[in-house]
This record gives structure tokens, C-alpha cells and sequence, in this order.
């Protein structure tokens, strides 16, 4: 039976692969991205990342979603491909001594707020690709965007390894997962059987 859900990209037009070089415009200048954001819809990514026994998070320190834990995450980037986005996203977020051993696509939503980063009073429209990665290396947080980090374990389980001193580790119990966003929520849920059981079967690996 064939794939009902297909996940691929496709660089290609008028009988010939399409060059990315030449899409890689890279960051917009910050006055033109704030105007931009009050009549777009955000383009970003959102990774759960496994790390140390845990998935990690982080409080962001920006709106939206100020003072929430949540994922790393960030814009898309013009002109690349989803894995090299993703590594520049954790690169900027956890800083480049965290590398992505594997990584899956698990889910894809659009979030809305009412508050936006640019002060324009229209809120925020984000259309999300959430992916769960595994790991390892050295966190270097960037603390103008994310700070007190936390590391979710599933309930009644151990780490088998020591975790970093400025890391809170936290057990995913009722009244820990009340205190989350439900898009936190609905993917803990999902992800925290996966990983006490250690049971990853129905993800597709991202070649």
C-alpha cells in the first residue's frame, strides 16, 4: 500500500534540478522582517530534541509564547533543504557543539497568538513542521532568545547518564504537563511512551 503520508521536497523546474544557491538570500533586514510578519504567516520549525535521556527544553525569552517552555525552534531558511535548516536552527539556538544524529518529522500544525516579537499588535501566525531528533553533544543555550533549560523524562524512569548542573530534570507527571502549552502537550504525550519504551517504529528516519 503506498505512503498516505508523503514527506519529500522537491528542487526541480523545467526538466532540471533547481540550484539553491541562488534562493539563499539569507535573513531579511530586521525593519522589512518586522513589517512583513503583521501580513504573513511564519514559515518554522520546532524540534523535540532527545538529549541526555530527555527531551529538552527551553523557557523562551521572546514573544510569542514569552515565558514558555518549548522546543528549540526557528524560521525556516530560503533556499535549504529541511535537515540543513534544522541544524542551523539548533546551531543558533543550542549552540554548533549540538549535533543531530537522526531525525524524524512527526508532526505539522499551524499555532496562532495574540502577541507577536515586532510590537506591531496583530499577534503571530505560525505554520509549524515539529520533528523529534536525537542528540548528543555539549548545550551552549543562546540566552538572548532561551534560558532555564529542562530536560522532560518520561514517569518511573531513570538517566543513565549525568546531567549537565544548570539543567532542571523533570518528570512528565500530571501536574507538570498541566503547567505546559497543549502543542507541548499533545507531542509529550506522544513521545514520552516512545522513549521509556524505546520503541521508535513508526517514525520515518529523514535520510
Amino acid at each position: 500500500m503506498a505512503d498516505r503520508f508523503i514527506i519529500t521536497d522537491f528542487s526541480f523546474e523545467d526538466g532540471e534540478p533547481v540550484e539553491l544557491g541562488q534562493l539563499r538570500t539569507g535573513r531579511a533586514p530586521k525593519r522589512v522582517y518586522n513589517e512583513g510578519l503583521q501580513y504573513s504567516v511564519r514559515a518554522t520549525n520546532d524540534i523535540f530534541l532527545y538529549w541526555h535521556g530527555g527531551i529538552l527544553l527551553t523557557r523562551r525569552k521572546v514573544h510569542p509564547a514569552n515565558g514558555e517552555l518549548w522546543p528549540l525552534g526557528g524560521g525556516k531558511l530560503r533556499g535549504y533543504f529541511p535537515i540543513d535548516s534544522l541544524e542551523q536552527v539548533v546551531s543558533n539556538e543550542g549552540g554548533n557543539k549540538l549535533n543531530l544524529l537522526r531525525v524524524a518529522q512527526i508532526g505539522s500544525n499551524d499555532c496562532f497568538f495574540r502577541t507577536d516579537s515586532a510590537g506591531h499588535g496583530k499577534g503571530t501566525h505560525d505554520s509549524l513542521k515539529v520533528y523529534y531528533a536525537e542528540a548528543e553533544g555539549e548545550l551552549k543555550l543562546n540566552r538572548t532568545l532561551n534560558q532555564d533549560p529542562h530536560l522532560v523524562i518520561p514517569v518511573n524512569s531513570s538517566l543513565t547518564g549525568k546531567v549537565p548542573d544548570d539543567i532542571t530534570l523533570v518528570s512528565y507527571v500530571s501536574k507538570f504537563r498541566g503547567t505546559l502549552h497543549p502543542f507541548l502537550q499533545i507531542y509529550l504525550d506522544m513521545l514520552m511512551p516512545c522513549i521509556r519504551e524505546q520503541d521508535f517504529s513508526g517514525f520515518k528516519w529523514i535520510e
